[in-house]
Order: structure tokens, then sequence, then C-alpha cells
């Protein structure tokens, strides 16, 4: 937390709203352009194979930028290193909205993924800028606006679209984001910075650390995307996936001597910090294998036995009762963690979370159930993601709390993509007869399979210590 003798500076509400507003328009971004696919691939000519490859480029890039990013804010003010992501992030905006072929499309895209550092970077601003207590709500915010924009997002794609075409979902929130950018420059409150700290290097940016990082990630993408593809056993998947789990335990080794690691593995070990990465991990593979599903179902056409044909606002306002669960949720997990206790904070995020995602398995006969289900999956998803973001910061040293959380946010996105591809693939096979053409059993067998996941957050959950130190580590 912030003291007198590491800066002077305090950040103040407006301060607050203006990263949520920089994160709400982003996360509101990439939510809108995911329901245009289609009609991204009709105005380029594009393939599907060509349209996945620019969604994968603004994962690894994305992917790639969390730690980096991250470990930048640790090392650098905060202002400077947030004013500076969401420039890059603006620049691949322009790009992309200005675009006249696939490839132009894809640098947009890619330059955008620089914005997934921006979460963890308004982590480590609020927590060092902010008293304790109003830092636990802030923390709550960051999560419950994220959640929030991404429900938005679907409910006004579709008609933003219609009025303005396909730019305009790249205009709107770049306004925002400019917005944000010329308040943070002209606000010096903002500007938060430890000074003359001996434990912070900033000589030397683990930029090998980075760029390996990202080659690793690129086999794991290939083998995932393979999968999509080719099925789980061809070459094209089991050979990157292979590669990538050889190539792993290397680069820990790597970055656990290097002196100023992107990914410092021994906070990761932390007691506390261990147990949420793997409720993380296990939340993140199935709320994201949910809200993928839960979109199909609702889009299905009733004829085949389930679904309610529903449109791309149908849709979003069926799901936005998950933004507004975890934005109202989260704001709350401190004072709950004061009532019942962290570990039974951190046991009832996961619950819900479990619960969420095995609601629309049993409950899926009227579509306010799909939406009832949402709601559950929305409140537990802001309640553990806004404990794992408390348990960063209580746990580790004031300047590695951001890399620590991009880090977790790292292995919270590897639990997205392996549980939705997972579910996508029972959704299209199924799990009790390869054969079977009934819709319905295969929705049910991913949505098992999602809350399974979730259910093992439960597990390493209730591995989670009661409480946690009353001081960060000290390395």
């Amino acid at each position: 937390m912030i003291n007198e003798n590491q800066s002077g500076l305090k950040l103040g509400w407006p301060d607050v709203g203006a990263v949520l507003c920089a994160l709400f328009a982003y996360s509101l971004l990439e939510t809108m352009i995911a329901p245009a696919m289609p009609l991204f691939q009709e105005v380029y000519g594009a393939s599907a194979m060509e349209l996945g490859l620019v969604m994968a480029s603004l994962l690894l890039v994305g992917a790639v930028s969390m730690p980096l990013v991250g470990r930048l804010g640790d090392l650098y003010d905060k202002k400077l290193v947030l004013v500076g992501t969401l420039a890059i992030t603006s620049v691949g905006i322009v790009i992309a909205a200005c675009s006249r072929n696939i490839t132009e499309l894809a640098i947009g895209q890619a330059l955008q993924g620089f914005a997934f550092g921006i979460m963890p970077v308004a982590v480590g601003l609020m927590n060092e800028g902010l008293e304790p207590r109003k830092a636990a709500i802030a923390n709550g915010l960051i999560v419950g606006v994220a959640a929030l924009s991404t429900a938005t997002g679907l409910v006004i794609s579709g008609p933003l679209i219609e009025l303005g075409g396909l730019q305009a979902i790249y205009w709107m929130p770049l306004a925002m984001i400019v917005s944000s950018i010329a308040f943070f420059m002209m606000h010096k409150g903002v500007s938060i910075e430890i000074k003359n700290d001996p434990n912070i290097d900033k000589s030397n940016v683990d930029w090998v650390g980075s760029i390996s990082l990202a080659l690793l990630l690129g086999l794991l993408l290939v083998g995932l995307g393979g999968a999509a593809t080719k099925g789980w056993t061809s070459l094209g998947t089991v050979g990157p996936i292979i590669a990538f789990l050889a190539l792993l335990p290397i680069w820990i080794k790597y970055e656990q001597r290097v002196v100023s690691p992107i990914l410092d593995t021994r906070l990761l070990k932390l007691r506390g910090v261990r147990e949420m990465c793997l409720v993380v991990v296990s939340v993140g593979f199935g709320s994201a294998a949910t809200y993928s599903l839960l979109p199909m179902i609702l889009n299905a056409d009733p004829a085949a036995g389930i679904g309610f044909g529903a449109n791309t606002t149908s849709i979003g306002l069926h799901m936005l009762p998950l933004g507004l669960a975890a934005l109202v949720v989260g704001p709350l997990v401190d004072r709950f963690n004061r009532w019942w206790g962290e570990r039974a904070v951190v046991c009832l995020g996961a619950l819900l979370t479990s619960l969420g995602a095995i609601m629309p398995a049993i409950f899926n006969s009227q579509s306010w159930q799909l939406a009832f289900g949402a709601g559950i999956l929305g409140a537990g998803a802001g309640i553990t993601l806004t404990a794992a973001i408390n348990t960063v910061v209580r746990a580790v040293p004031a300047n590695r709390a951001a890399s620590t959380f991009a880090a977790v946010m790292l292995l919270r996105t590897f639990g997205a993509m392996l549980g939705t591809q997972l579910c996508m693939t029972v959704l299209s096979t199924g799990i009790r007869s390869v054969s079977t053409e009934n819709i319905s059993a295969k929705f049910t067998d991913a949505f098992l399979l999602a809350a399974a996941g979730c259910l093992l957050a439960l597990i390493a959950g209730s591995r989670y210590p009661k409480s946690l130190p009353t001081s960060p580590a000290q390395l």
C-alpha cells in the first residue's frame, strides 16, 4: 500500500473513474467484435481460418502483454505505463477501423492486445494510491466494470452497427479511451511511482523472457486451434501442445535465474497465491466455457429440441445479468471477508460459479432460466476474481503486485482457452455417443463439463488459508 515516503500523491475517485472508463471501453470493444465476426467475413471476403488468425493475434499479443505491461508497471510510473498502453491500443483501434483488408485488420487487432495489460496496472495503481478499505472496493469495481462491459457489448453491438456501420463499434470505445488518456495527462494526482526502493531493478526488463513466452503461447494457440479444425488426435494438435508442455519447464527454469523476471515463480508459490492460482484456472475454465455456450443455446433453433432462436440483441439482454451481478458483488467482497472469512468467500465464489454453469444443463425450458443462471455465474466469477486481486495485493510486495496479478490473469486466460475449446468440442461431438444428433444432450454434456471445472475451484478453495498475513512477504 502507498505511504508518504513512497509518494506524496494519492488517488481520488475521479482518478478511479478514469481508470474504470478505459477498462470499460476496451472490454466493450472486444465484446462487440465477437457478434460482428460474420459481418467482418462478408466485408473483407475472409475465410473462417483467416478470421481465426485475426483473433489469435489478439490473444497472443494480449497473453504476452499482461505480464510484460504488469512488470513495467511495477518498475516505472504507473500513469505513464497506463497512458502508453492506452495509446498503443488507440493506434490499433484506428488501424482496425480504417482497415481495407484482412491483413490490416489483423495488425490493428494485434496492437489492441496490449490493452490486456490495463487491468494489472489498474490493480497496482488502485492499491498503491488508495487506502486499504477503498482499494478493496475499487478492486471489486474493476472486476464488475469488466464484466458489465462484456454483457453490455452484446446488447448494443447490433443496434450500433445498424446506426453507424461496422466502424461504429471502434469509434465509440476509442472516444472513451482518448478521454481517459486526456484526463491522465492533465491530472497529476493519478501519478504513482514507488521511489528509492532498493528491491526495484529498472536496469533490465526481461525482454528475452517476454519473446520466448510469446513463442510458447503461440505453440499453445496453434495446438488449440488445430483441435477445432483437425481434431484432438491430429498431429497439428498434438505436436504443438507436446512442444509447449516440453518447453514450459525450461522457460520456468530460465525465469527463476533472471534478476528481474517477467514472471517471478517464487511469488506464485506463496501461501494463498498458489491456492488462488488453482482457483482462477478452474473458474476460468468453467466460466469462459459457459459464457461461450449460453449465446449458442439461446440462438439455437427450437425445432432441434432446445434453444430460443434469439438474435444478437436478445442474447445480450439475457447475458446482461452476468455483468450486473459481478458489478454488484465485486465491491462487497471485502465486507464478505469480514463477515465470513476469506476461505469461505473464495469457496462461495467457486460454488456460485459451479451452479451458474450447471443450471443451464438442468433448467433450459424457459429463456429466463438461462438469464438467471448467467446472473449466478457472474456473481461467482466476480467474487473469485476480486478475491484474486485482494490475495495478490496482500500477499506480495507492492513493487510486484501488478506483474504477479498479471501472471494470475495469464493462468486464468489459459484455463479459459482450454475450457472453451474442450466444451466446444463436446458440443460438436458429444460424450455419450459420437454419432448422436441429440443437440440437447450435447449441450447438457458441455455445460456439465464446464461445471466440473468450476467444482475443481471449490476443492482448491477449501485449501485456501482462513486469513492472509497482515503484511506482504519480503523477498
